[in-house]
Order: C-alpha cells, then structure tokens, then sequence
C-alpha cells in the first residue's frame, strides 16, 4: 500500500504542474488515449468471477496532460488499486477466504498529434506490481506499448469520437513463478455525448492471449455518464460475448471525479 499510495501522489503532483503550464491548452474531452484531460477520480468496480469467486477494487486515478502547442501533448495517467478485496486461492490465501489488501499500481503515457478531426498517438503502459497479496495482482512487471487513433464526430455531437487502440501487454523482468503476461488487446471506442451534460460511451477490451493457444476474449461494455459541472459521475456494465478463455462473467464499475 505504501509503494502505490506514493506513486499516485507523484501523479497528482506531476498533474498539478503541467496543469500550470497549460493555460493556453485545447479543450479536447478525454476518455480516451488520443484525447487529453485534467482530472482526478474514484473507481469502484465489481468483478463475479468464474467458479463462484468475486472480485472488489477501488482504484484512484490521476489524467493529466502536457501541451507543446495546440497539436502536440503527452496524455499521462496514474492509477492504483487502493483497496482490493477477492476470494480467489493463493499461496496467500491458501482456504479462498474473502482478504483485501493493496493491488497493482498502472503509468501511462502517449505522445499524440492532432490533424483536424484525426488524432494519432503512440505510447505505452508500466503496469508496477504493488499488490500486498499474490491474488490482489498478476505478480509481474509489465509494459504495454500501444498505437492509437481517434476521429472527431462534431456532426453526431460536440465531443463525440470513435477511436482504436492496439496495444501488446507483456511481463518484464525474470521468472518469479506467477504466470507470463503476453496479450493482444484490441480496443475499439464509441462515444456520444448528449444534451445536459450526460454521455454514452461503447467499448471492448477485446484480448488475444498468447499464453493460452490464442484464446479470445471478447467483452462488451457500456457506459453512462453525466458532468455536475466540474464534476461527473458514471456507471459501467460489461459482460463477454466470446469466453475462449475465463476472466470474468460480469463487471460493474462506478466512477466519481473532477476535471480541472
């Protein structure tokens, strides 16, 4: 818990000032890698996992971005598991007996250039593993570099975009007896911003696992969003339409935070 509260106070502080250096900065709503944001938030999400397990998480998230000009940014974020709580057997929880502690901790970083309603960026994630329990985390150091695009839907709705992100998560560093980490992750976006603030947002995290014949898994997500100002709130279903491979047969996650 330490290691990762730490790292998402460097986050916040690492917001704060490249907030500051971006008075002048384009106001491209986030959501997504290719499109920068300021804002902090709370996540709760619930996993119903395979042969009766459960899964709870609270992760706190920092999104900050760096601008060069109004083409050019890094769109950075922090995010760790604060709290995570399963019954999930481990060498640490040997009986599968409900135990939480802290999980993994996620950086992130994408340099990304803006060509009128096209967006390309290139960047990567260093997934830090902070968990206190081996079943509060995969145990590995991993990186996931990734290309990304999005496009602008201005005629849909000021804000709307569809994007894809394609991204190879791997594990670093020696065999520390947990199991490799090697996917393609395939995620394709679609969001609709609506009148009064509130929007929908449509995704799959769609993963080819290497490690497991080349299994698929393929889920369906959709979100519910609305901004109170500076604030929002939102509310995410998602659940698999191909399960080659087990992960989990239905997430919910509510999400509370502020943009700057």
């Amino acid at each position: 818990m330490p290691v990762a509260f730490l790292v998402f106070v460097f986050g916040l502080l690492f917001f704060a000032g490249s907030s500051a250096n971006a008075d002048n900065k384009p106001k491209i709503s986030g959501d997504h890698e290719t499109r920068a944001s300021d804002r902090v938030d709370v996540r709760y999400r619930y996993r119903n996992l395979p042969k009766d397990k459960e899964d709870h998480q609270v992760t706190l998230r920092s999104d900050f971005a760096y601008h060069f000009d109004q083409e050019l940014f890094l769109n950075n974020n922090v995010s760790t598991a604060a709290w995570r709580m399963n019954n999930r057997t481990s060498p640490d929880n040997r009986d599968g007996g409900y135990d939480g502690g802290s999980g993994d901790t996620t950086l992130q970083s994408f340099l990304v250039t803006v060509d009128d309603k096209n967006r390309f960026a290139i960047g990567s994630n260093l997934i830090i593993p902070t968990a206190g329990q081996d079943q509060l985390g995969d145990g590995r150091w991993q990186l996931g570099p990734a290309l990304s695009y999005s496009r602008d839907l201005y005629d849909v709705g000021e804000g709307s975009f569809t994007g894809l992100t394609l991204r190879n998560q791997f594990s670093l560093a020696e065999d520390n007896g947990r199991d490799d980490v090697n996917l393609l992750i395939v995620t394709p976006t679609f969001r609709l911003n609506l009148p009064d603030q509130w929007h929908v947002r449509i995704q799959s995290d769609s993963q080819i696992n290497y490690e497991q014949s080349n299994d698929w898994f393929v889920p369906l997500s959709v979100r519910v969003g609305k901004n109170f100002g500076p604030y929002y709130a939102s509310v995410e279903a998602s659940a698999p339409i191909v399960e080659d491979y087990e992960r989990y047969d239905q997430e919910i996650e509510f999400r509370i935070g502020r943009n700057f």
